[in-house]
């Protein structure tokens, strides 16, 4: 009765070992996951401009075009700050 509690806890820990490494990943495979979804941001900013601007005046899409370009150009500069910064 007196390893009772200490299987327990032994058991509890192992269970909650086994939790984690199905919960957590290696940093590099965490790391790879965050470019590529970063990379597919970055194409998509980069094409944005072009794709909506004639959806959002038909009329002017080149004015559109412009501002859109500028913004886009901005968060992808702020990202980049951001990234430079954490690696």
């Amino acid at each position: 009765s007196g390893s009772r509690p200490w299987r327990f806890r032994a058991e509890q820990a192992y269970r909650e070992e086994l939790e984690r490494r199905r919960i957590l990943i290696p940093l590099a495979e965490a790391m790879d996951l965050a470019r590529r979804g970063y990379d597919i941001i970055l194409s998509r900013l980069r094409s944005l401009p072009q794709n909506v601007a004639p959806r959002c005046n038909p009329a002017n899409p080149n004015l559109v075009m412009e501002i859109l370009e500028a913004e886009c150009t901005e968060i992808i500069a702020d990202v980049r700050r951001v990234y430079a910064a954490e690696i």
